[in-house]
């Protein structure tokens, strides 16, 4: 009965006409219901239950903008979430909770059905971690400090000026990125419904030129500089120092987007402790892992979403296969600086959380 609650509110919201909430401040709640999803065989006897849960949310809508095919994706939604989720599983997986914050996106442009991306990025929180002698049998999660990633495709319709319906299905990820094994991560997938209401002055009286400036298409080198830990082979061992170097070309296409292309060199701690351990000869510098890469990242003001994907064209280390990813957060504090946070990834396999800084060089218009 729940779940067709929560799956009516969805296609009652995706259904429903709709219009744009108008007040530029709003505050949300929502129940969720979901399940995790076993992307390992190993973790599956964990799952006994499905998963509720819920959240509260604040946000700021988008403001005006006479450019509505541009402002779609420059002007989205913008928020920090408070999640709950109950693992189903008191005794090994406990509960789950988070603090992110949010970009919603506008994706479709019409005026009688509002479809967003919800995109979240923050910390989360496990109640029940892995434990030698009290909770042994959890494989999933090592520590109670986690990361969390939050996607979610949302729809909405109005019930009044100040007042709307929300509905959505998402997944939501906690792991700490091999900082601390185990670290299978645990991945939901939840349908959710709430309400939204608004408070404060409206967003068609706020000027446009507080929130939409002219665009200029760039080009420029940026260099990339990351640090990570790594645990491996035993839960509570040593922690290896994992660091990137990256050059990257980046050029600015639209408001809302970049592309960009470029080289790194990786040096894993951990990978040269695995062949010490297998006793295979090694250096540090044939420990070395050189990569072209390519990468998209989503622009919002002076926060971007990189997304990459890279080839190793030289790495001794075979056993996560050529292919890597790498998403997360970056953030311009100033004209040539940035911060980053990012998690490397093999596919679905985490490989270590990354926190870093880059600089930008020889930025040049491009008139092309």
């Amino acid at each position: 009965m729940r779940f067709i609650f929560f799956f009516s509110g969805f296609l009652f919201c995706t259904l429903a006409s709709a219009q744009a909430l108008s007040p530029r401040y709003s505050v949300s709640a929502s129940g969720h219901f979901g399940f995790i999803l076993p992307h390992h065989n190993d973790m599956r006897y964990l799952i006994s239950a499905h998963t509720p849960g819920g959240e509260v949310n604040w946000f700021t809508s988008p403001r005006s903008c006479s450019d509505e095919n541009n402002c779609l994706l420059v002007l989205p939604e913008r928020g920090i979430g408070l999640l709950f989720f109950d693992f189903g599983n008191p005794r090994q997986l406990g509960k789950g909770f988070a603090v992110s914050p949010y970009l919603n996106f506008r994706i479709n442009r019409s005026e009688t059905f509002y479809l967003l991306f919800r995109v979240g990025s923050g910390i989360g929180w496990i109640t029940e971690p892995f434990d030698r002698v009290e909770n042994h049998k959890n494989n999933v999660i090592g520590s109670n400090l986690n990361g969390f990633m939050n996607l979610r495709l949302n729809s909405y319709c109005i019930l009044s000026d100040r007042l709307r319906l929300e509905g959505g299905i998402g997944v939501a990820h906690f792991s700490n990125g091999a900082f601390t094994l185990p670290n299978l991560g645990i991945n939901l997938v939840t349908i959710n419904a709430g309400l939204a209401m608004g408070f404060g002055r409206s967003a068609e009286d706020i000027s446009m030129n507080e929130s939409y400036s002219p665009f200029t298409r760039t080009k420029y080198f940026i260099s990339y500089m990351n640090f990570g830990l790594k645990e491996i082979n035993t839960p509570g061992g040593k922690k290896y120092p994992c660091v990137n170097f990256s050059l990257n070309r980046e050029k600015r296409i639209t408001q809302s987007g970049k592309y960009s292309y470029g080289i790194e060199l990786t040096y894993n701690g951990a990978n040269y402790a695995d062949f010490l351990y297998d006793t295979i000869p090694i250096t540090h510098a044939r420990n070395m892992q050189a990569a072209v890469k390519a990468g998209y990242a989503v622009v919002v003001g002076k926060l971007s979403l990189p997304m990459e994907m890279g080839v190793y064209l030289y790495s001794l280390e075979k056993g996560n296969g050529p292919v890597f990813h790498r998403i997360g957060l970056r953030y311009q504090v100033s004209p040539a600086w940035h911060i980053c946070y990012t998690l490397k990834t093999h596919w679905a396999k985490a490989d270590f959380i990354e926190f870093g800084l880059g600089y930008m060089f020889h930025v040049k218009n491009d008139m092309n």
